[in-house]
Order: structure tokens, then C-alpha cells, then sequence
């Protein structure tokens, strides 16, 4: 009965599918909607003086990061998840690359340098990209188009921070040394024709753990110091057929690093080995038909690096994936259909119950604009996992007001299994258990199931002129059957160390609401600045929930200021202020550690300041960057490091850009 039911929903859905792409595929040539959607350009990135990947997200408007480290970020996408789920999509040109692993991400293992970046697209709602169905957000990188002919670029990035010999010694702002950055390297190699172009990149990034308030975690384990090293290349080729265009691309990274395990409580020294090869296109049949393609296979490795107690994570998950699309537009409809596989396969040398395991999926978007000044999107994607089935939509409204004026709605529904997640949790499931290894237990209370997550979104934009407008946003999020992971940590002062159970509550619910506004003005031709607010709420749900969105500041306010009086020089500021954030898990480390570390990160205004400066004809590009200027204290994580008053140098030279 229950697959006779199961089979009519399948074919219930396939029927309308095929209805809407068949029959009401008729698409206009709509622009692609941008509510929940961020562009960061390469001049705000310069601007800023940012020198990694990761540090892009100091930019995002409502993106919540912590971090431990400095180095690797821990994000929530405009309030689609808290901490604790890293399932945010990482993208290169719209080539997914699968760096999670046990609910970690570090954005800067993609293998694209700073200097490659054109724009970054950051999505906060939930909608169908590029055959992937966003839950918890979306970072997609735009690398730069290679120009006509050969064309070279280098990068090279130092940074400290305060307490150093030098001019801080007798100033207030003397303190312990904290972090020695860099030497950061990279560079690469162009080339464009008019039928293809290739484009080629190395980096090497160097970093040292030596906060007071982590290096002893560190040296708990490691052997090797404190360094951390990556190492990573990554080339691309696209050509553009009479037909269509096809993009291949690579990439590989090796990092040795600190990882800091949840579970464990503490960092672990590992390697860490990651490596893409993907092909995407399309095939234009005629002017209202197209079709769009993808082939890609990754691996994720986390292996042993020379330790105290000789532990190896021996873990090399493997990913398969395909997509295929068609896509039918004209004057008034605009309809997609696609399918999508990805299998995954993990390569260990302990026992496991399930090492392959595969996702299908089939959906569709129609978007209908009766006129220029309103369209309506909805999406809908199925998708069938090993033992279970789940259901995902959205819902786009957009209407363009007048020619001052638009209003843009978002609304999704969308079931999670928890074989989705890259939890620790989820690969015990399938058999990956290294517990009693590392000493971690669990304690489950209930049992796990497939979570539900609805949000809605309302945004009104205002542009008064060219020079002035105002964006105002809201959002409700309603979350339920997640499960949570409580470990109430224990400080072991001997080691430096902390240790809990895990405590894994499941079938949790929680409701929040959220507001946003941002206002931009051009005060004169080289003068521009904008002020960004976002506020969050938890408005009802568990305890339990409330507890774990308590580490999200509910608020965030951002001021920048940019001053450019040539077209070869120009000032950038910053003052963003963070409100407390308190941290459950830590609540008895204030007491057990004497204040060293605590369960509450006190509100924070930190101040930044960037010059950047042109020479030779624009060949070379430097940037002074010095971040927390009046040397707050810029805790991101009770257990993390104290980021000081820290300057950063940086000179880009470009070779595509010689004088006449």
C-alpha cells in the first residue's frame, strides 16, 4: 500500500512537470531575480583590503561567521542555520566543490587565489542553483575572464599583529604577539583567444597558531609546532562553439592544518587533500530552446598528520555527480526541467556499514511575467536518498512598483534526511565510528528525523536617484524535527584541553524573525558610504533551540566609507559593531578556567582602515590594510583567539596591463 501510494506521488509529479515544461513553456527573456542575493565586486574586495577567501564574508551583510583561528570561518547565512550545521554550498564559476567535511568548511581550501576573484554571489534564501537545491546558502566565486592574448599575475601578502618589536612596543597598543600571517603567494597565467581561453593559478599560504588561548590545545597533539601550510592549483579552459559554450575545469589543495574537531573538543593535527575535475556547458538549439550540462568528480580526504597520540582520521570521501537540464523560454513563460545524480563513496580502512551511497533528484522552475513589471517564479525539486524521500520548494514574487519602487517575496518549504548532513553524527550512522578512539560518547535522547524548515522573505527597495537608496527586508524562519548536539565542556587544566559528552536532542523546533535595512548614498563623485542593519529574534520553540541560536548576535550594524580622490588612490573605512553572543556549551569554562576563557562574547566595535594605491601605469597594485584599529577585543569563539590591532601588506603585480 505504502509503495502504491509512494509510486502515485511520482508519477503525480513527474506529470506536472512535464505539464509545466511542455505546455506552459513559453518564457520571456526575465532577468534572473536578486532578492537574497549579495555581489561583492573586485573593487569593494580592494577596496577592503581583503586578503583571503574566507575574509570576503566580512563584507556580507547578513552573514554571521565565527572562527577560532583567524583563518577558518564558521558561517550562518541569513539565519538559515545556526553554527553547528556547515551545509552552505561552495561554488568556483558554478562548479560545486565538496570541501565539507564533519561539519566543517574552510572556504579558503577552494584552490583560487584573491586575485582571480571578479565577483562573489552570495544567496540567502532558499531557490534551485545550478541543479542544487540551497538550504543553507550559497558562495559562488566568478573568477575574471582571461583578456585577448597572454597575460601574468602575482600576488604577495605579509601581515602581524601588535606586540612585535617596533613601533608598538611603547604605545597602547603593545601586547602579547599573537599571530605572525603569511607569507601569503600566489599566481597565474592567462590566456584568451577569440574561441577559448585558459586560465592557470598556484598559491601557497602560510599562518602559525600562537593565541595564548589556543596554542596550548595545539601543542597538546602536535609534534611539527604550530605552522599551518596550504598548498593549491587550479586551471580552467572554456570554449565557445557555434553551439554553445563547455567549461573544464580543476583544482587541487593540500593543507596541513589544526582541525578542530567538535566532538573532541580540541584541534587535531591533520592533512587535508581535496581535488576537482569537472566539465559544465550548454547547447543552444534555437533561439527558445537550450539545454544545460554537468559532469563532476571530487574527493575530500582527511588523513593523519604526525601527532602525540597517533591518530588518523584515514577518511577519503569520494563524489560523483551529473546534471542535465532543459530549458524553454519566450515573450511571457520561462520553464526548466532537470534530473541530477551524485553518489558518494567513502575510502577507509575501518570497518563501515555503508561506504557508497547515492541521491537522485528531478525538478523544475516556471516563471511567469505577464508584464515587465511583475514576474512570479516557483521551483520545485524531489529528491530520493538511499532510505528516504523529501520534498523541497520556493516561491518568487517580484513587482516592479514603479521606476523608484520594487517589492520582492520569497517563500520555501524543504525537508532534510539527516543522511544529508556532514555531521560526525551522520557518518556514525553509516558505520564511521572513531569514538572510542578519541574517548567521545553519545547520549541520544529520541530518535533522528528527516527535518522540516519553511521560511519566508519580504524585501522593498527604494531608490530615491542615482545617488541615494534604501532596502528594507524581513524573514521568518520555522524550523522543526532538527536535531541538536549539547556538550557541556570540561576544562582539564593539565592538558589545556576540553572534553564532554555529546548530548544529541532530536525533533527540535524553534521559530525566529529577522530585519534588515541597508542605505547607500553617493555623497559626490569620489565620496560613497552605507549603513547596514540586521536584527534577529527567536520569537518561540525549545530551550534547547533558543540555547544554539543564542551564539548568532542579534544584532549587527555596519558603517563603511570610501574615499577616492584619483583614480590611482583611495581610503576605505569600516565600523561594524557586533552584539553579545553566549555560548552554551562553555558555560562552566568562566569558572574552570579563571576567566581565561567564558561562555559569553561581550559586544564588539571594531574599527578598519585600507589605503590602496596604483603605480607604474596600474601594473602595480598595494594595499595597507590595518584591521581593529583601537585593538578591541575581537573574540569570534570563547575558545579562539583574541584578534588584535593587525596591519596587512599587499602588492599585485599585473602583467596584462603594460604601458603604451
Amino acid at each position: 500500500m505504502a509503495k502504491g501510494i509512494f509510486r502515485l506521488k511520482i508519477l503525480t509529479l513527474f506529470c506536472f512537470l512535464f505539464f509545466q515544461t511542455f505546455l506552459l513553456s513559453q518564457s520571456s527573456d526575465i532577468k534572473t531575480e536578486t532578492q537574497g542575493t549579495q555581489i561583492i565586486t573586485e573593487a569593494q574586495i580592494k577596496a577592503a583590503g581583503i586578503i583571503n577567501l574566507s575574509d570576503i564574508l566580512l563584507l556580507a551583510n547578513n552573514w554571521s561567521l565565527s572562527t577560532i583561528d583567524g583563518f577558518s570561518k564558521t558561517v550562518s547565512a541569513n539565519n538559515l542555520s545556526s553554527y553547528q550545521r556547515q551545509n552552505f554550498i561552495l561554488m568556483i564559476d558554478g562548479c560545486r566543490y565538496d570541501i565539507n567535511i564533519f561539519d566543517v568548511q574552510n572556504i579558503n581550501l577552494l584552490p583560487v587565489s584573491i586575485a582571480q576573484i571578479d565577483y562573489v554571489e552570495l544567496i540567502s534564501v532558499p531557490r534551485i542553483v545550478e541543479g542544487n537545491f540551497v538550504e543553507c546558502g550559497l558562495i559562488n566565486f566568478h573568477t575574471k575572464a582571461a583578456k585577448k592574448g597572454a597575460s601574468v599575475h602575482a600576488v604577495e601578502i605579509i601581515g602581524n599583529e601588535t606586540g612585535d618589536p617596533g613601533p608598538y612596543r611603547y604605545t597602547d597598543y603593545s601586547t602579547p604577539n599573537v599571530d605572525k600571517i603569511g607569507p601569503f603567494f600566489s599566481a597565474g597565467v592567462n590566456y584568451g583567444s577569440k574561441n577559448w581561453s585558459s586560465a592557470f593559478n598556484f598559491k601557497n599560504e602560510e599562518t602559525y597558531d600562537t593565541d595564548p588561548v589556543l596554542n596550548a590545545r595545539v601543542l597538546n597533539l602536535s609534534i611539527g609546532g604550530n605552522k599551518t601550510s596550504l598548498l593549491s592549483g587550479w586551471g580552467q579552459t572554456i570554449i565557445n562553439w557555434p553551439f554553445g559554450v563547455t567549461q573544464f575545469s580543476g583544482g587541487v589543495t593540500k593543507h596541513d592544518e589544526f582541525f578542530f574537531f567538535k566532538p573532541y573538543g580540541n584541534e587535531i593535527p591533520v592533512e587535508r587533500n581535496i581535488s576537482y575535475v569537472g566539465g559544465v556547458g550548454n547547447v543552444i538549439l534555437d533561439n527558445n530552446i537550450s539545454v544545460n550540462y554537468a559532469a563532476e568528480y571530487s574527493t575530500n580526504a582527511i588523513t593523519k598528520r604526525e601527532n602525540k597520540i597517533n591518530f588518523d582520521f584515514d577518511f577519503n570521501l569520494e563524489n560523483y555527480s551529473g546534471r542535465f537540464e532543459g530549458l524553454y523560454k519566450n515573450d511571457l513563460f520561462a520553464s526548466v526541467f532537470g534530473i541530477g545524480i551524485k553518489t558518494h563513496r567513502v575510502f577507509t580502512s575501518r570497518a563501515i556499514d555503508i561506504n557508497k551511497y547515492s541521491s537522485k533528484n528531478i525538478y523544475s522552475s516556471f516563471t511567469f511575467a505577464p508584464t515587465n513589471d511583475f514576474s512570479q517564479s516557483f521551483q520545485l525539486f524531489f529528491q530520493k536518498d538511499r532510505n528516504e524521500n523529501s520534498i523541497k520548494w520556493s516561491l518568487f514574487n517580484c513587482w516592479l512598483i514603479d521606476a523608484k519602487n520594487k517589492l520582492s517575496s520569497n517563500f520555501s518549504y524543504f525537508e532534510t534526511p539527516v543522511e544529508e548532513d556532514m555531521s560526525y553524527y551522520s557518518w556514525t550512522l553509516k558505520g564511521y565510528d572513531i569514538s572510542n578512539e578519541l574517548g567521545i560518547k553519545y547520549n541520544i535522547y529520541g530518535s533522528p528525523n528527516k527535518s522540516k524548515t519553511f521560511t519566508a522573505d519580504l524585501s522593498y527597495l527604494f531608490k530615491c536617484d542615482s545617488a541615494l537608496s534604501f532596502n528594507l527586508s524581513g524573514s521568518y524562519r520555522r524550523f522543526a524535527n532538527h536535531y541538536l548536539e549539547m556538550q557541556p565542556y570540561q576544562y582539564d587544566e593539565q592538558t589545556s584541553t576540553f572534553s564532554a559528552p555529546i548530548d544529541l536532542y532530536t525533533n527540535e523546533a524553534l521559530k525566529t524573525i529577522s530585519f534588515n535595512f541597508e542605505i547607500k548614498q553617493t555623497l559626490s563623485p569620489v565620496i560613497r558610504h552605507s549603513l547596514a542593519f540586521n536584527y534577529q529574534r527567536y520569537i518561540g520553540g525549545s530551550d534547547l533551540f533558543k540555547e544554539v541560536w543564542d551564539a548568532l548576535p542579534n544584532t549587527n550594524i555596519t558603517y563603511t566609507i570610501e574615499y577616492n580622490p584619483a583614480a590611482t588612490f583611495g581610503i576605505w573605512a569600516k565600523i561594524k559593531y557586533l552584539s553579545s553572543s553566549f555560548w552554551y556549551d562553555y558555560k562552566y569554562s568562566d569558572v574552570q578556567t579563571s576567566a581565561m576563557y567564558g561562555y559569553e562574547l561581550k559586544p564588539k566595535a571594531v574599527f578598519d582602515l585600507s589605503f590602496q594605491k596604483w603605480f607604474l601605469h596600474k601594473i602595480i597594485w598595494t594595499n595597507l590594510l590595518l584591521r581593529n584599529l583601537f585593538n578591541q577585543n575581537e573574540r569570534y569563539s570563547p575558545i579562539g583567539a583574541n584578534l588584535n590591532l593587525t596591519f596587512f601588506i599587499q602588492a599585485h603585480f599585473y602583467f596584462d596591463t603594460l604601458p603604451e
